[in-house]
């Protein structure tokens, strides 16, 4: 588990990212400058030099990019991403020598001299470094680390033996041919042959390394490795097999051959599962969709914009034209870029780009009633925001921590946010990594955090609503407790002694002599302890129902509903289920049916009315129906509905009144029962 707080983010590295991302626009701005060239000398035939370079250069750079996500996947892909920047480098210096050839500009021979050099920073790390760590991204022991370094110094002595080559071939269709400044016979079969060796050697010490890993790896590991060796077999044998070889079948083999490797990676990636296929997946939607997209809207527009130059007279120049056409290529197809970007990072990534939508949609999930709904919506909100495939909430009760609400599925080591309110820690949110082996970056933890300060608001306003029902239901329960045994205590008590006395003013007066003053003042005496026994037996039965107490609230509804009497009352009828109930929720019942029906009988109109008492598992559900007139519609609560509200909320109940099925109208409580 990782908790963060929102000072302790660390910066994640962007180097990946910029490099290919400055690798993709060599090679586009490359593209465009050859086109150019191809344009404006008349030389429309594309060369296997320009197919090789421009497909495998952007395989390389798109496949690295991809494999820069997954942890495990990063040393494969930082070897292809080099590759395809020196592809890409290589590409560019090309297209800018061949405008500068074109336009007899001097800078033609550093520019496709540095074209020539780079060729084995694009092939040799594929035959050589891809072998040693693939498929674990690492090599098998440390004594392969030779191999390593023999392939890094071929590469360097290769680029040396290229820079003392005696000339260039510049394009086929035209057959120029530049001269090498550094020329040296001597030192360039002494460089050519050494480095020749060394990278020979890597060559076989990487196959041989990919060899046994085979042999001694299990059947996912040898289905992993054995497409892959066999493509770099076949592209090991085109590239030695030029003497023998026909030119075209060689050309093509050159430029298939590479791309099975690409090829074969992708099969191990997405059939037997390597690096996360899920992960691989959606980088391939994102950054391979959106680059073909943008490179297909950049070279339409921009190869329209060359033809329209191509038509106008004032065309006299093809470098106005290549800058014209870039400024226009990139305020035509940026915008669609971003939009394009947006999108699917939306798909793939969640809200990270729209926080504001994100705390939006979190303070939409307050809206649920219920408490449980709230916090069920919040794991699932903020889950989504971020496209996890799962998060739990987790909040502190009594000193332990306890989940609360889960959505979706849990992952190893899920990234946690504290919930803190007022420096109190309420608990946490617990979200699963997208894949096993991806961390999320800054801008998703940035969210996440808003998110879970939000997301701690809203948990601290629950549970003070929480504590004031319970504070409410408490002081409801006590008070009826009190109620009924102030009850008891006046009507077998107090009442009794009033009684009593009444009776010894009555023996008091029946002692003195009829008509005297003594005999009246007895009298009235009397009458009046009379008086107050019958107002403290109606208090006692105000303050706690003797049917409640003694028969319970089913009883209670029913006796009274019987005591009822009258041509003109209505035919009520009773539907009630046999149940035990704390006193609080008796006396909020009782009155709550007791004014309900009062209500029908006083207002309604009605010729009959149906009372249901129904128990259901953690609450008490009540209703009152009749097909009176109904309610007129807005109507305005009196006191009856009033008291009968204030009642059924004090104990966090819900109250509702609408239109009935019978045509009149429905008053409905729903009151929690503690088991």
């Amino acid at each position: 588990m990782v908790v963060v707080h929102a000072h302790q983010l660390p910066a994640a590295p962007r180097l990946g990212n910029v490099v290919s991302a400055v690798a993709i626009c060599l090679f586009l701005l490359g593209l465009c400058i050859e086109v150019a060239f191809r344009f404006s000398s008349g030389r429309v035939v594309l060369t296997w030099a320009f197919i090789q370079t421009a497909s495998l250069t952007f395989a390389l750079c798109i496949s690295g990019r991809i494999l820069l996500g997954p942890v495990a996947a990063r040393p494969v892909g930082k070897v292809l991403l080099a590759s395809g920047c020196a592809g890409a480098l290589s590409f560019f210096c090309t297209a800018l020598g061949n405008i500068a050839l074109l336009r007899g500009s001097a800078m033609a021979v550093p520019l496709h001299l540095i074209a020539q050099t780079v060729w084995p920073l694009y092939v040799i790390p594929m035959l050589t470094l891809l072998p040693l760590i693939f498929p674990t991204g690492s090599l098998q022991n440390r004594r392969w680390a030779v191999a390593v370094w023999g392939s890094v110094a071929g590469m360097a002595v290769l680029m040396a033996a290229t820079m003392t080559a005696e000339e260039f071939l510049i394009d086929e269709a035209g057959g120029n041919v530049l001269a090498n400044p550094f020329f040296s016979q001597g030192w360039f079969r002494f460089l050519l042959t050494t480095g020749s060796i060394l990278a020979l050697g890597a060559v076989v010490a990487s196959l041989s390394a990919s060899v046994l890993r085979w042999i001694h790896g299990t059947r996912l590991i040898r289905q992993q490795i054995s497409l892959l060796a066999v493509s770099l077999l076949i592209f090991l044998l085109f590239e030695l097999g030029f003497p023998v070889l026909d030119f075209d079948v060689y050309q093509f083999g050159m430029t298939v051959s590479p791309l099975l490797v690409i090829v074969s990676i992708a099969v191990a990636v997405l059939r037997y599962e390597l690096y996360d296929v899920h992960l691989v997946l959606k980088r391939f939607a994102v950054y391979t969709s959106l680059t073909i997209l943008l490179t297909a809207l950049f070279l339409a527009v921009y190869l329209g914009f060359l033809v329209f130059v191509a038509q106008l007279p004032i065309n006299s120049s093809p470098w106005s034209a290549v800058v014209v056409g870039g400024v226009v290529v990139g305020l035509c197809a940026e915008p669609g870029r971003r939009r394009l970007q947006r999108l699917l990072e939306r798909r793939v990534f969640g809200e990270r780009g729209r926080p504001l939508v994100a705390m939006s949609r979190l303070r939409e999930s307050t809206f649920e009633i219920d408490d449980q709904a709230v916090l069920n919506a919040i794991a699932t909100t903020i889950a989504g925001a971020v496209k996890s495939p799962g998060a739990a909430l987790e909040l502190h009760h009594d000193g332990r921590l306890n989940c609360e609400a889960t959505v979706g599925v849990p992952t190893p080591h899920p990234f946690a946010i504290p919930l803190l309110y007022r420096q109190e820690k309420l608990g946490q949110l617990l979200i699963s990594r997208r894949t096993p082996t991806e961390e999320y970056g800054p801008r998703d933890r940035e969210l996440l955090i808003q998110l879970g300060d939000q997301a701690a608001t809203i948990v601290y306003g629950l549970r003070r609503d929480a504590e004031l029902v319970a504070a409410r239901r408490e002081a409801v329960a006590s008070a009826a407790e009190v109620r009924a045994q102030l009850g008891r205590d006046l009507h077998d008590g107090f009442v009794p002694l009033l009684a009593g006395a009444g009776l010894a003013a009555e023996a008091l007066r029946r002692g003195f002599e009829p008509g005297s003053p003594d005999e009246a003042s007895a009298a009235r005496l009397a009458e009046r302890l009379r008086t107050a026994a019958g107002e403290a037996r109606r208090f006692a039965h105000d303050l706690q129902p003797a049917a409640l107490t003694d028969v319970g609230l089913i009883v209670a509804v029913h006796d009274w509903i019987g005591s009822l009497h009258g041509g003109d009352l209505p035919a009520i009828t009773l539907d009630a289920d046999d149940c035990e109930l704390p006193q609080a929720i008796e006396q909020a019942g009782f009155f709550f049916v007791l004014e309900a029906v009062t209500n029908v009988l006083c207002h309604a109109n009605a010729s009959k009315a149906t009372v249901v008492i129904r128990r259901h598992p953690g609450s008490l559900v009540l209703s009152v129906e009749d097909n009176g007139t109904g309610l007129a519609a807005p109507y305005v609560s009196g006191v009856g509905l009033t008291s009968m509200r204030q009642r059924v909320q004090a104990l966090d109940g819900s109250f509702d009144i609408r239109a009935g099925s019978l045509g009149g109208t429905i008053v409905m409580a729903d009151m929690p029962v503690s088991t």
